[in-house]
């Protein structure tokens, strides 16, 4: 089984734990994780920036999307705007995004400690990708 790991800001991470953010978005200009690699059902261990892994969810539903004219963005957006806890200036800051996953959120709860199989590293990548629990990424 895959584990993934998913790095957000603080204010992100309240919206989850609290309920209001019910999905989780990742927009690029390339297809990187978890575009391809995020499935449903796997669990999603959610980290702060910065400080400790927080909570933990299941992927319920999984969206991938490849954004091919100016319009595309915008629909995604209006489609799953609520879902991500209402308007964010994180639209605009991607506005050159070609691709989008969007990720619905299901049995999401606090954590108190990282899984016994996770070691940090010194990466600065927002998504990482377990396989079988195993202590470094893929």
């Amino acid at each position: 089984m895959r584990f993934h790991i998913a790095v957000v800001h603080r204010r992100y991470l309240e919206l989850i734990l609290s309920g209001v953010k019910t999905a989780e978005a990742r927009l690029g200009k390339t297809r990187r994780e978890p575009y391809a690699s995020l499935r449903e059902g796997e669990p999603v261990f959610f980290k702060q920036a910065g400080g400790p892994i927080r909570a933990r969810a299941v992927a319920s539903r999984v969206h991938r999307f490849e954004l091919t004219d100016s319009g595309d963005l915008d629909r995604v957006r209006r489609r799953f705007e609520r879902r991500l806890g209402g308007p964010s200036p994180y639209w605009a800051e991607r506005a050159e995004a070609r691709f989008a996953t969007i990720i619905e959120l299901d049995r999401v709860e606090p954590i108190d400690a990282a899984p016994a199989w996770y070691r940090p590293t010194n990466t600065r990548s927002a998504w990482r990708v377990f396989e079988n629990g195993a202590g470094s990424p893929r």
